[in-house]
């Protein structure tokens, strides 16, 4: 689906397990509960993308638009988001793991995302140690 335009789609425990979606663009997308372990979304446009509790383990959003993005308890373990637009995307709830709030410092507009508050800290704590100014 690399290069695939998908406006209002609705996938409800979807399975894009391993899915190649770069340069995609799922225009406020559905896809609570869905299984996208191990998927790319590599500059791929999913604003206003409804993520909730699905499994996106391993998945790559490298330069992907994630602004208004819900990914509200998904597990994100091992989830990658280096240059990724975070603007105003919601993590509430979700699982990450230290290489995932690695990719996330390396993102873009993170300081602009809602996360938990023991989350933020910890990325406060990374950009700091990295030497990214404190907000």
């Amino acid at each position: 689906m690399t290069g695939a335009i998908v406006s209002y789609a609705h996938g409800i425990e979807a399975n894009l397990e391993k899915a190649r979606l770069s340069r995609a663009k799922f225009l406020e997308a559905r896809f609570q509960k869905a299984r996208c372990a191990k998927a790319q979304f590599h500059d791929a446009n999913l604003v206003s993308a409804d993520w909730k509790e699905s499994d996106l383990r391993d998945a790559e959003f490298y330069r992907a638009s994630l602004q208004a993005a819900h990914f509200d308890k998904a597990n994100l373990t091992g989830a990658k988001f280096q240059e990724a637009n975070l603007s105003d995307t919601f993590f509430h709830g979700a699982v990450m793991d230290d290489q995932t709030l690695e990719s996330i410092w390396k993102a873009r507009n993170w300081r602009n995302a809602h996360f938990d508050e023991a989350i933020r800290e910890r990325l406060e704590t990374l950009a700091a140690k990295h030497g990214q100014d404190v907000k």
